[in-house]
């Protein structure tokens, strides 16, 4: 992970930025279980059914989209992770993947680590792949 922006007193960064640590390494967690499955060692899950999981805790999903030549191309997904207390978006545009992190008047961005990219560049991949299928 590294640090983009903040605003917090000391005491209050070091939260927000445990908060980015412990969800950066589920990302990675998530990145593990897919590099098993391309491995071979797991079977009983596909790389689909990571990317179900990971959505299943998501609570809202954004995508932004321009208009290219006549033809709608998605730039980016937003990913809500937590609301209220902290809020918390992930966000991925296919390749690095960051996240952004408000409590209050507090903040913190930070770009995340490349095995948590890989992953978000997973979900991408998936979500693009699912727009196609429905529109």
């Amino acid at each position: 992970m590294r640090i983009l922006e903040k605003q917090c007193s000391e005491e209050e960064c070091k939260e927000l930025e445990k908060k980015i640590t412990t969800i950066e390494a589920e990302l990675e967690e998530y990145m593990d279980e897919i590099r098993k499955i391309e491995k071979e060692e797991e079977t009983e899950k596909s790389i689909d059914d990571i990317i179900t999981e990971f959505l299943d805790t998501v609570l809202s999903i954004k995508r932004i989209q321009s208009l290219i030549g006549g033809k709608w191309e998605t730039e980016e997904y937003h990913f809500l992770l937590a609301y209220g207390g902290p809020n918390i978006w992930v966000y991925t545009d296919g390749s690095k993947a960051r996240i952004e992190i408000y409590w209050g008047f507090q903040y913190m961005k930070a770009e995340l680590s490349d095995k948590a990219s890989e992953f978000l560049s997973e979900v991408f991949r998936y979500m693009t792949e699912l727009e196609g299928e429905i529109w």
